[in-house]
This record gives structure tokens, C-alpha cells and sequence, in this order.
């Protein structure tokens, strides 16, 4: 691992675990080549939570999860090998890390982590994430939803995230639709932002009365007309 722990400094805890989690897959394979593959591999391992958020939203399908990990491991079944000396990092893999890097920076961070590299891989149009996505949604058994807005989308699912990172999510009187809890389905509109927890609060209908419920980023969407 020497050769790679030049790499160190620009991840954070979480970030490293990914990594090293790619790095041990391509070498339990002989692969010896760390390709984006092996990061989305790494990814959904360690990360589920983000990738099962997303899929519930994007489709109504659910065996979708389990459809995406057959995509990925087979992505990374098919990866090229590396004959050399050690473990090789794929260009693409490198050039995921600087853009991820790039993003966090601009956030006034320094390191990456799990999250940024799930973000970005779902931002950028021709990621692989966002290929076997599209092969899986075109499937008949997972029936996509439209997805309105894939900046809220990424930032839902992210909600654990600095909400400093946020602020253009939601605003007062915006009608949302509630996607979990026991008043899933309702709508209301944004009384209240907390940014510091990633709450808000919303007034909601119930039997002919308004009622406030305090409610997570994540557990509602937007309704965009």
C-alpha cells in the first residue's frame, strides 16, 4: 500500500475506507487495478444507505437494490487487470478523485469523503454510476419515477452531510410531498428551515386542520409544477 498512501492526506475517514475497500477488492480478484468500478463497488458496501435512498425514490421496483449490486459486480468482474508490480489506479479512477476533491474544495473542505464521492458520481452525466442507472431503469421490472431534480435528489439521500452545504434546498412556502414516516403522501408547505439539523418544519392538513410536523430533508421531496 505504500505507493498509495501518498493519497492519504486528501481523504477523510470514511473517504480512505472506500478506498482501501476498492484497493482490497481488485486484489482479492487479481485484478490489481483500481478502476471507478471498484469504487462503486466499495461504495455500495459501505455506503448502502445512500444507494437504497436513491433507488426508492427513482423507482418503485423493490428488488432495485439488489439489481444495481448485480450491475456493479459485474462491471467489476469484467475490469481490466494490471500485470506489473503492485496496484495500478485507473485514470479515470484518479481523475474522479481530483473532480471529487475539486467539489469538496469549493465547499471550504479538505477532504473527501464516502458522501462526496457518491455525489459526484451521481452529478456527472457520463459517471458509471449514472450508466448503470440508466440500464437499470430501462428495465421492465423497475419502473422509474421522473426525477424532477437530481441536485435535491443527491442532497436528500446526503442529509447526514454539513448542512451549511444546503442552504438553497428548501425555502418558507414551498410545497413539499412527504415521502416516509406515517404521514407519507401528505403535502404541506415550509414553515420553517433548520439548517444546522437538516429539519423542517410543515404545515399539513389533517382532518380539516393545520398541523406542524417537524420533518427531515430526507424524509420529504419537492413539488415542482
Amino acid at each position: 500500500m505504500s505507493q498509495l498512501e501518498i493519497y492519504r492526506d486528501r481523504f477523510a475517514e470514511s473517504g480512505w475506507e472506500v478506498f482501501e475497500r476498492a484497493i482490497d477488492e481488485a486484489r482479492r480478484r487479481g485484478q490489481n487495478y483500481v478502476g471507478v468500478e471498484h469504487v462503486l463497488y466499495a461504495l455500495a458496501q459501505l455506503k448502502m444507505e445512500l444507494f437504497s435512498s436513491m433507488l426508492r425514490t427513482l423507482s418503485n421496483n423493490a428488488d432495485a437494490t439488489a439489481m444495481l449490486v448485480e450491475l456493479i459486480e459485474e462491471r467489476v468482474g469484467n475490469a481490466p487487470r494490471h500485470t506489473g508490480r503492485g496496484v495500478r489506479l485507473a485514470a479515470e479512477t484518479i481523475e474522479l478523485f481530483k473532480r471529487t476533491l475539486d467539489l469538496v474544495r469549493s465547499n471550504a473542505r479538505r477532504r473527501i469523503e464516502a458522501t462526496d464521492l457518491f455525489i459526484k458520481m451521481m452529478l456527472e452525466e457520463k459517471s458509471l454510476l449514472l450508466e448503470l442507472l440508466r440500464r437499470l431503469l430501462a428495465d421492465l421490472r423497475a419502473e422509474a419515477k421522473e426525477v424532477r431534480n437530481l441536485v435535491t435528489l443527491v442532497e436528500s439521500v446526503s442529509a447526514g452531510r454539513p448542512a451549511a452545504q444546503w442552504n438553497h434546498l428548501y425555502s418558507m412556502d414551498e410545497l413539499v410531498r412527504i415521502r416516509s414516516g406515517p404521514f407519507a403522501s401528505f403535502t404541506g408547505k415550509v414553515a420553517e428551515v433548520d439548517q444546522d439539523d437538516s429539519t423542517l418544519q410543515v404545515r399539513i392538513f389533517i382532518m380539516g386542520r393545520e398541523q406542524p410536523v417537524k420533518l427531515r430533508f430526507l424524509d420529504v421531496e419537492k413539488v415542482l409544477g
